[in-house]
C-alpha cells in the first residue's frame, strides 16, 4: 500500500540461510551518482481535491518498474535491468553489479519498507538491504516457492509476507523474526500457485489476487490464519485477469483487470472494480481513454481517491466518477505509481519518473 512507516535500523531480523550473498557496500565511493533533472510543466487538472499538476521528471533514462518510500522522504526505485537506485533530495545513488551483489540481470517489480528499516526487492529475485549491505535470495531453497515475486507486504510487527509464481510452481512465504511458512496448493487452502498480486487492508489481513486459468481469477483473505476465497459468484462478475490490488480507508478493495492476454485489447469490458466482501461494482475506463486499454498500475491515495495507470495515461477515479486523468508525455509507458506524501505523487515510466503535486 506504499505505507509511510517508522524506521529503526537497529532492530533488524535475518532468518538463517534464507539469504546467502552478502556484499559490504562500504565501497560506496565508486557508486554510480546521477544528479537529477528538474524539468517544470505547468499542465495539470482539478478534481474533487483541487489543483493536480506535472511538476518535474526525474531519471529520464531509465526505465522505473517500481518506486517505495522511506518515513524521511528518500526513495527506492527498482528498474528494469539497469540496477536499484537510492534517491536522496537531488542526488540518485545507483546500485549495480560494479559496486554490489546485484547481478546486472536483476529488474524490481515491488518494494516495500519494513518497521525495521530493511528494504525489501522482489521481481526475478528477491533481494534485502539492510545497514549497508544488499542480501539476495537463496533461489536453490527447497522449502520457497520458485518463480516471479510479484508482491511484498510488510506488516507493523514486521512479518514480511511475499507471493511467488511461475508457470508450474509458486505460492505465498510468510517471514517473521523467528519463523517461516509457505503456503502453497499442495499444503494449504491456497487454490492455485499462480499469485497475482498481494496487499494489505487496514486491519493487516491479506488479500491475494490469483488465476486458475487464463481466464478465471479470483481474491482470497486471510484473517486470523483464516482463508477465505472469493470467486465468480460472491464477486457478481468474471474478472479476466487482476493484474494489482489496492485497499482504501473502508477496508474495500479495488483492483484492475489486465486484457493483454486477450485476442481483444480495447473494449467495453471493466478496467477497474471495487470489492467489499458482500457485495462489488465494475467500472470501464472514461470515454476519453484512445487505443487499447491495457491497465498497468494501480494506487488508492490518502483521500481514496484511486489513481488507474494505462499504457498512456492515469486516470482518476474519486467518489464513483471519473474525474480527470495525466497523460504521460512523449512515448513513454507507466509501471508504477506511489504516492510520497498528501500532496505529491511519483509515476514510474519507461523514461523515468514524473513528479505530480497536488493542492487540496
Amino acid at each position: 500500500m506504499g505505507r509511510l512507516i517508522s524506521y529503526n535500523p537497529r532492530n533488524a531480523f535475518t532468518v538463517p540461510g534464507i539469504f546467502k550473498k552478502r556484499c559490504p557496500m562500504k565501497i560506496k565511493a565508486i557508486c554510480l551518482i546521477v544528479f537529477l533533472a528538474l524539468i517544470g510543466c505547468d499542465r495539470g487538472l482539478v478534481d474533487n481535491h483541487g489543483t493536480i499538476k506535472t511538476d518535474r521528471s526525474l531519471l529520464e533514462d531509465y526505465m522505473v518498474t517500481a518506486i517505495a518510500f522511506a518515513p524521511d522522504g528518500t526513495a527506492w526505485i527498482g528498474t528494469f535491468f539497469q540496477g536499484i537506485i537510492l534517491v536522496d533530495g537531488n542526488q540518485a545513488t545507483v546500485y549495480n553489479s560494479s559496486n554490489s551483489s546485484l547481478p546486472d540481470s536483476v529488474w524490481i517489480k515491488d518494494i516495500q519498507v519494513s518497521p525495521t528499516g530493511e528494504v525489501w526487492f522482489g521481481g526475478n529475485g528477491l533481494f534485502k538491504y539492510v545497514g549497508d549491505d544488499f542480501e539476495q535470495f537463496d533461489s536453490s531453497d527447497p522449502n520457497l516457492p520458485a518463480g516471479r515475486i510479484n508482491g511484498i507486504e510488510i506488516t507493523s510487527d514486521g512479518t514480511v509476507w511475499i507471493a511467488s509464481s511461475t508457470h508450474d510452481r509458486g505460492g505465498i512465504i510468510q517471514l517473521s523474526s523467528d519463523a517461516m511458512n509457505t503456503y502453497t496448493e499442495e499444503n494449504s487452502d491456497l487454490p492455485s500457485h499462480y499469485i497475482n498480486a498481494i496487499t494489505l487492508d487496514r486491519n493487516e489481513n491479506l488479500w491475494i489476487a490469483f488465476s486458475s486459468s487464463g481466464e478465471t481469477a479470483y481474491l482470497a483473505e486471510i484473517a486470523d490464519n483464516s482463508w477465505t476465497t472469493y470467486g465468480e459468484d460472491d464477486l457478481g462478475f468474471k474478472p479476466y485477469w487482476i493484474r494489482e490490488i489496492r485497499t482504501d480507508n473502508q477496508d474495500q478493495v479495488w483492483g484492475i483487470i489486465d486484457y493483454s492476454l486477450s485476442s481483444a485489447f480495447y473494449d467495453a469490458r471493466p478496467v477497474l472494480f471495487r470489492f467489499n466482501r458482500d457485495t462489488s461494482q465494475t467500472y470501464t475506463l472514461p470515454e476519453s481513454e484512445k487505443g487499447p486499454g491495457l491497465a498497468h498500475a494501480l494506487m488508492v491515495d490518502t483521500y481514496d481517491r484511486i489513481w488507474v495507470g494505462t499504457s498512456r495515461s492515469v486516470h482518476l477515479f474519486s467518489d464513483g466518477n471519473w474525474t480527470g486523468s495525466i497523460e504521460i508525455p512523449g512515448e513513454s509507458s507507466l509501471y508504477a505509481i506511489e504516492q510520497r506524501n498528501e500532496n505529491e505523487t511519483w509515476i514510474g515510466t519507461t523514461r523515468g519518473i514524473l513528479v505530480v503535486k497536488s493542492d487540496p
